[in-house]
C-alpha cells in the first residue's frame, strides 16, 4: 500500500531524455523565462512573477539572448529570421515589458534555504498534523506488487511483527502531545493488514477518547477489504473512521495481483464485504468516508477499471479513487513512454480529460465516479498549477523552499517496533529514523535530513525555471539503492522539469479553447 502524494501527472510529450532536463543555464544575466509553444502561440513562463505571456515569434526567438547580447549582436544573429526593423521593435517591447510591468527580469535569488529552525521547531512542537501505527507487518494478501514482498531489496519485508500496546500509546502520548495549535489531527491504523490487529486498534481509540477527550481527532485506516465485516465493520462505523480499501477495479484486473495468502482470488470477498457494510451502514454511501486505492501496473487497462467504477451499484459520487503507479523495484516508472496496456489506455482517458477541460465538461463532472480515474491520474498537477498564484514584483533574495515536507510533522509514521519516520512511503532505513516514541523526534536529524535535501541541489535551485512553484518536497524521491543520494534528487528534478514543461503546454492549449477551464478549481482541495 503507497499513499497517492505523488506520482500522478501528465503523459510526456517532449523528449523523454533526462539530460535535457538536467542542463540549467548558469548565467545571472540571462531573463529568468521558460520558453516553450503550442501549435498555436508562443508563451513565455517568468519565473519572478510566475506569469505566462504569450508573445510574438520574434520576442520568443530574442528573449533568451536579451540579456547576454548587445543589440547590434542580436539583430546581426536573428537578422535573417526577422529582419533589422522587428527585432529592434522587439528588443523594445522587451524593454518596455521589463520597466513597465517588472517581467522578463534576470533576477534570482541569491540562496535558496530550508526552513528556519523557528519554523522547523514550531511544526514539531506545535503542529503535528497525522500519527500513522503501523500495527501489523503481518497481511493475509500476498498481491504481486507489494512493495514489502521482498522484490525491493531496501523495504522490510511480511513478518508476524505486532505493534505492542506499550508502543501504540506512547506513540500516541508524544504525537498529540505535539499538535496543541490544530484544529483537527488524524491517527491512522496501517499494516500490513491493519485489521489483523484489530484489538490493538481498539484499543488505541478507546485510550484517545478517554484521555484527549477534548480534541478533534479523525481515525482513519487503509485495509485490502477481506475482514471488513462484522465485528470489525460494526467498530469502524461505529467510530465514523474514514476507510480507504485497496480495489484495483473488476476481478479480471483486481485478481491478477491481489490474491490471499495461499494464491486464491480476493475480489469476490472483498466486494460481498462491501455490499455488506453498505447495506448495514449506508451512511457510508453518502458521508465521504469511503475511498479506494488502486494500483496500476504495467498490465493494467485504466478504461476497463473506469468502467468499472462508472457503472458498478457499489459505488457513489460522494466516495472517491486514488491511483498510484506500481513501485519499480528499480529505475524510474515509464508507464508514459512503453507500449503497454497501462501506457496506451493512460493515453486514451488522458484525451479525454483534456477534451472535456475544453469543453467546459470536466468542471462539472471532476467529483462525479464517471471521472474518478481521470481526477484521480491528471487533475493534481493543474489545479496546483493553476493555484499558484502570482509574485510581486519578483522573488526573495534569500528564498525557503516553499513545499518541502518538513520530517515527522506533517506525517510520523510509527513502525511496530517504535521507530518513526517521516511517512510511509520512505525507505526504512537507519538514515531515515527520525526518533522513537519514548524519545521523541530528534530535531537535528529533522535538521539535517532537511540540509541534505538543500544542499543536494541548492546552487542548481537558484537556476531551475520551476524554482517558484516547485513541488518538490518529498524526501521518498531523493533515495536510490537504499540511501538518500544528490544523483537521486538532481534525477528527481529533471524528471519534474520535463513534466511541468508538458502541463505548461497542455495548460495554455486548453486555455486556448476555453478561457474559462479552469474556474472550477476554486472548489478542489488538494493535500
Amino acid at each position: 500500500m503507497t499513499d497517492a502524494c505523488a506520482g500522478q501527472g501528465v503523459p510526456h510529450e517532449s523528449n523523454g531524455d533526462l539530460r535535457l532536463w538536467k542542463n540549467l543555464p548558469r548565467d545571472d544575466k540571462l531573463p529568468f523565462i521558460h520558453r516553450f509553444k503550442t501549435a498555436k502561440g508562443k508563451y513565455v513562463y517568468d519565473v519572478n512573477t510566475r506569469r505566462i505571456i504569450r508573445v510574438s515569434p520574434v520576442v520568443w526567438d530574442i528573449l533568451e539572448d536579451s540579456g547576454c547580447m548587445a543589440d547590434g549582436q542580436l539583430i546581426a544573429k536573428h537578422l535573417s529570421a526577422h529582419g533589422a526593423d522587428q527585432v529592434s521593435h522587439a528588443l523594445r517591447e522587451i524593454a518596455k515589458t521589463r520597466e513597465e510591468k517588472g517581467l522578463f527580469l534576470s533576477f534570482r535569488p541569491k540562496q535558496v534555504l530550508p526552513p528556519t529552525r523557528e519554523k522547523i521547531q514550531k511544526q514539531l512542537d506545535e503542529q503535528r498534523e497525522q500519527l500513522i501505527l503501523d500495527v501489523t507487518e503481518d497481511c493475509n494478501f500476498r498481491c504481486s506488487y507489494c512493495v514489502y514482498g521482498g522484490q525491493h531489496p531496501h523495504h522490510r519485508t511480511h513478518s508476524p511483527k505486532a505493534m505492542s500496546w506499550d508502543i501504540a500509546r506512547a506513540g500516541i502520548d508524544e504525537f498529540l502531545s505535539h499538535s496543541k495549535l490544530l484544529k483537527d489531527r488524524v491517527v491512522s491504523f496501517y499494516g500490513g493488514e491493519p485489521l489483523l490487529n484489530l484489538p490493538l486498534i481498539r484499543q488505541c481509540v478507546e485510550y484517545i477518547k478517554q484521555e484527549y477527550s477534548g480534541l478533534a481527532i479523525r481515525f482513519s485506516l487503509t485495509t485490502n477489504g477481506s475482514l471488513l465485516r462484522g465485528e470489525a465493520a460494526e467498530f469502524l462505523a461505529k467510530e465514523n473512521f474514514l476507510i480507504v480499501v485497496s480495489l484495483d477495479g473488476p476481478p479480471e484486473i483486481h485478481d491478477r495481483n491481489r490474491r490471499s495468502r495461499d494464491g486464491a482470488p480476493s475480489w469476490a470477498k472483498i466486494t460481498s464485504n462491501l455490499r455488506e457494510f453498505l447495506k448495514t451502514y449506508p451512511a457510508y454511501r453518502t458521508n465521504g468516508a469511503l475511498r479506494f486505492n488502486a494500483v496500476a501496473n504495467r498490465a493494467m487497462d485504466l478504461e476497463e477499471a473506469q468502467r468499472f467504477w462508472a457503472t458498478s451499484e457499489l459505488f457513489t459520487d460522494s466516495m472517491g479513487l486514488e491511483i498510484n503507479e506500481q513501485a519499480l523495484p528499480g529505475g524510474e516508472p515509464s508507464t508514459m513512454l512503453s507500449c503497454d496496456p497501462l501506457a496506451e489506455s493512460i493515453k486514451v482517458l488522458y484525451k479525454e480529460f483534456i477534451e472535456s477541460l475544453r469543453d467546459g465538461r470536466f468542471g462539472d463532472e471532476y467529483h462525479c465516479r464517471s471521472r474518478w480515474v481521470q481526477a484521480a491520474a491528471f487533475q493534481r498537477p493543474f489545479v496546483l498549477f493553476h493555484k499558484r498564484g502570482y509574485l510581486s514584483p519578483h522573488l526573495p533574495e534569500k528564498m525557503v523552499f516553499l513545499n518541502t515536507c518538513i520530517p515527522g510533522a506533517r506525517r510520523t509514521f510509527v513502525r511496530a517496533d517504535g521507530t518513526c519516520f517521516a511517512c510511509e512511503r520512505v525507505l526504512q532505513s537507519r538514515e531515515q529514523i527520525l526518533g522513537t516514541v519514548k524519545q521523541g523526534l530528534d530535531f537535528s536529524k529533522i535538521e539535517k535530513l532537511l540540509d541534505l535535501w538543500t544542499q543536494s541541489c541548492q546552487e542548481e535551485c537558484r537556476y531551475c525555471w520551476c524554482l517558484s512553484h516547485c513541488h518538490m518536497g518529498c524526501l521518498a524521491t531523493v533515495e536510490e539503492d537504499g540511501e538518500l543520494t544528490e544523483a537521486a534528487k538532481r534525477n528527481a528534478c529533471a524528471r519534474y522539469r520535463r513534466s511541468m514543461h508538458d502541463l505548461l503546454v497542455e495548460y495554455c492549449r486548453v486555455l486556448e479553447e476555453n478561457p474559462k477551464a479552469f474556474e472550477y478549481v476554486a472548489d478542489v482541495e488538494i493535500l
